[in-house]
């Protein structure tokens, strides 16, 4: 996570395949705090329009958003 975004990668592709993603902040759009059991969630449509809808741990975007 830097200051203009933020970037996804797949843990089990090589990179050759699947390269690195950057997800800018501006393209964040409705981020919502969710819960699953003792699992907390910030669900996020990416684009508008919508292109697509993530689900990441909320602990990873803690310190870098403010709800």
């Amino acid at each position: 996570i830097i200051e203009q975004g933020f970037y996804i990668s797949l843990l089990f592709v090589p990179r050759t395949l699947m390269p690195t993603l950057f997800i800018p902040w501006s393209e964040v759009i409705n981020p919502k705090r969710s819960r699953f059991l003792w699992f907390e969630y910030l669900n996020f449509e990416i684009g508008l329009p919508p292109i697509a809808t993530m689900s990441l741990p909320f602990k990873i975007f803690k310190k870098h958003l403010s709800f």
